[in-house]
């Protein structure tokens, strides 16, 4: 195709992926080869590329919502389980917003591959799905990564960071043991410290797994391996964290606790309490006991738009902080499953599940 056809498709087309973007100039270069008339002058040439220009912008119209762009890809089965199966019109969104990216690099070491396919993340956390597939059935739910580290430009990226294999890997038993398995990790991002992380390395080393005779506890073994791999995190995701300061209060014991603010994002949740109102509880209510755990502040779901009760919390790590410059509690939240942000009108506290509305 010559310079001058791409310039005047792209400057008729809307602005499409660059996979599509890829498609139709593959489309426009087929057209060409198969009408010989089109590299001829006069006006046969000028009718058949209007033609071509009119059939390229249809596929780029076709393809050009975000959401048709994000069913280009569709989410791994693990990472949907994972997050409690959303709709399928919500993991579209997710992906069409940046919030969640395939991913394909690949390492492999001392017969084990490791395969980053797919991340999650929003302003607050990351969730990363790793295929692993050893030659020999080492896998099972005591399988683990003994040496691991997520490398960024800022090493206080993070403030929380888990890693394991998936909830249904096959619990610890010769017989049951497998050759492949997903390993998921998830970190909370540090609270109130700017996101610079494009890109992350994740370095694997010493893979330890058990091998089991009768009922006895296993007998565990390490392989030396180095696994590295090299994750694009795009930039900073579309999705919008909702903020909300409703200033209404809960009661705790019998004395009230101030709601400052409400951080509402896709996978994670930030609540801000008066910490003069917390330290008066533990210290009237609690005065006794170390290690308070105030159940009524935990976060325990959430009411949509249309009445709807979503049961969700601190399925994947919790973060909590005392800023007593700013008088704040702050409890950050790894949610178990997905929301969406713009439907939500209230946050549930509590075993009783107290709402505190959100204007």
């Amino acid at each position: 195709m010559h310079d001058r056809d791409k310039w005047m498709m792209e400057k008729e087309f809307p602005k499409v992926p660059e996979k599509i973007h890829g498609m139709v100039l593959e489309t426009l270069e087929n057209l060409e080869k198969e009408n010989p008339s089109m590299k001829k002058g006069g006006n046969t040439m000028k009718i058949k590329k209007r033609r071509v220009i009119f059939a390229a912008a249809a596929l780029a119209a076709m393809f050009g919502t975000t959401v048709a762009a994000a069913e280009l890809f569709s989410w791994n089965e693990q990472a949907a389980d994972y997050f409690n199966n959303p709709p399928e019109e919500v993991q579209n969104e997710m992906v069409a917003q940046g919030v969640v990216m395939e991913q394909n690099d690949s390492a492999t070491d001392q017969g084990i591959t490791v395969t980053v396919k797919q991340t999650v993340q929003d302003d607050n956390r990351l969730y990363i799905l790793l295929d692993v597939q050893s030659e020999e059935a080492l896998i099972d739910n005591n399988s683990v990564f003994d040496k691991w580290n997520v490398m960024t430009k800022d090493t206080d990226a993070f403030d929380n960071l888990g890693a394991s294999f998936a909830e249904g890997t096959p619990v610890g038993k010769q017989e049951d043991k497998t050759s492949r398995g997903y390993y998921e990790i998830t970190g909370l991002k540090t609270y109130g410290r700017e996101w610079n992380e494009d890109s992350i390395t994740l370095d694997l080393g010493q893979f330890c797994y058990y091998t089991y005779e009768g009922e006895g506890m296993g007998t565990p073994h390490v392989i030396d391996g180095n696994w590295k791999l090299e994750i694009p995190l795009g930039e900073q995701t579309q999705a919008v964290t909702k903020v909300y300061e409703p200033g209404s209060q809960v009661m705790v014991s019998g004395m009230p606790v101030t709601v400052k603010r409400v951080e509402v994002s896709p996978i994670s949740t930030v609540i801000v309490y008066e910490l003069e109102d917390v330290q008066n509880v533990i210290n009237t209510a609690y005065a006794d006991e170390e290690d308070v755990f105030l159940y009524e502040l935990q976060l325990s779901g959430f009411r949509y738009d249309n009445g709807e009760t979503v049961e969700n919390g601190a399925g994947g790590g919790m973060s909590t902080y005392w800023d007593t410059e700013a008088g704040e509690d702050i409890y950050k939240i790894g949610l178990w499953g997905m929301i969406e942000p713009e439907r939500v009108t209230a946050i549930l506290l509590g075993e009783d599940m107290t709402a505190v509305e959100l204007q």
